[in-house]
């Protein structure tokens, strides 16, 4: 009698051992999970965000090339959502729990070169030759353009260095979880 006890005292006990681990291990995969979805959140606003200054880019650049209005308007359109990339992507890192902001400079940066963009465009629309010349003169366009893209580089292999140590705690969690499943079963089964 007391051996059925204590049997199946132990019995209960592991059993809430058990839950009590696949529990905590359940809420810690589930936190993993949702670090990895925000790692692969903020990379896509990054590359939406990069799409963005290449279409204006390319947008201005026709605008000149052409004088075509529809170059014009879409620069306008794409310059305009721009700003709101921006802060949606900063609003994206500031949740990260790991400091890995994107640098401020970066977004001073974008800023300049819209505005560097749009002077071209109103340069081009008022037909001033001297004033083109002088802008492209400076190259400020350019060289903006290569200092933002660095900086977006070093961001991305940061966040894509850290989307690395998510997935592989996840993947560790996960496994620790079966593990301890199957071990409690195995237990349960003796």
């Amino acid at each position: 009698m007391i051996q059925q006890r204590l049997a199946l005292g132990l019995g209960l006990g592991t059993l809430l051992a058990i839950g009590a681990a696949s529990t905590a291990l359940d809420i810690e995969s589930r936190q993993d999970a949702a670090w990895v979805t925000s790692s692969l959140n903020v990379l896509q606003k990054t590359s939406d965000l990069r799409l963005l200054l290449r279409e204006a880019e390319a947008a201005s650049r026709g605008f000149v090339l052409t004088g075509t209005e529809s170059f014009r308007t879409e620069f306008n359109d794409v310059s305009g959502r721009i700003p709101p990339a921006v802060a949606d992507l900063q609003q994206a890192v500031v949740g990260n729990s790991t400091p890995m902001q994107l640098p401020g400079e970066t977004a001073a940066l974008i800023s300049r070169r819209v505005e560097v963009a749009t002077e071209l465009v109103r340069l081009r629309a008022a037909s001033d030759r001297a004033g083109l010349e002088a802008l492209g003169s400076r190259a400020e366009g350019p060289t903006t353009m290569s200092a933002i893209t660095a900086n977006l580089d070093r961001f991305v292999a940061d966040q894509r260095k850290l989307l690395a140590e998510r997935s592989a705690t996840s993947k560790a969690t996960g496994s620790l979880l079966l593990t301890i499943d199957l071990c409690g079963l195995a237990l349960l089964l003796m």
